[in-house]
């Protein structure tokens, strides 16, 4: 219970900052040192886990191993991956193209935005390698239930993720902190629509249409 308070705090606290990291986007940006070296291999060692194909390979292993050994709760945290990261990329999508905010190393400040945008220097707001990244986190918290310390692991490694992106001068830090708010919030929903008890025939279903007219998939054994 005070694992998710404190996460639920620190999403708050995420947004209610937004605005002052807007304030200081250009000053971080240019108080950060060039990328180069060690640093440009760390940074891209950590990219990877907020890339578009992390969430399906980590989807198919989990679901795989779960129809395998017979683990309901690792095929649902596949699925729960998979639908949270992609909800959480197609907002990211969207907010990219209608906002058009430029990207740090092609902008001439911060608040540089035009509207509607079709090229990758125009699409800053939000991130998107922050935003899957803590979807995966975040789902994968909820349905497994983990342990304080292995939800530290995963929080730590999206928010690794975030700050490479703002290192490599692909972000403003205010597009990672909306993106993590984003990606948090989908990976909890989602996770939270999975994680729940089986129904007696042991089957997991997932209802489309709530009500008279549901359609139920069985995703289950």
């Amino acid at each position: 219970m005070l694992q998710k308070q404190w996460q639920a705090g620190a999403l708050r606290s995420a947004l209610v900052l937004l605005p002052v990291a807007m304030a200081v986007d250009r000053a971080i940006a240019a108080a950060l040192p060039q990328p180069s070296g060690i640093g440009k291999l760390l940074s891209g060692g950590v990219r990877v886990y907020g890339e578009r194909w992390t969430p399906l390979a980590i989807a198919a292993v989990l679901y795989t191993g779960g129809w395998v050994a017979q683990q309901e709760r690792w095929r649902r945290a596949g699925i729960a991956v998979a639908g949270a990261s992609a909800a959480s990329a197609a907002v990211v999508v969207a907010l990219k193209v209608a906002l058009g905010r430029w990207r740090p190393d092609h902008a001439p400040d911060a608040m540089h935005w035009s509207p509607p945008a079709w090229e990758d220097a125009q699409q800053s707001f939000p991130s998107g390698h922050t935003a899957i990244a803590f979807a995966i986190s975040a789902a994968l918290d909820r349905t497994l239930e983990l342990p304080p310390a292995w939800a530290a692991v995963l929080y730590s490694a999206a928010a690794m993720t975030g700050l490479s992106r703002v290192y490599d001068g692909r972000h403003w830090l205010s597009d990672v902190l909306t993106a993590a708010a984003i990606g948090y919030s989908f990976g909890q929903a989602v996770g939270s629509a999975l994680h729940r008890e089986l129904p007696s025939s042991g089957a997991l279903q997932w209802e489309i249409l709530p009500g008279r007219a549901s359609v139920r998939l069985p995703l289950g054994r």
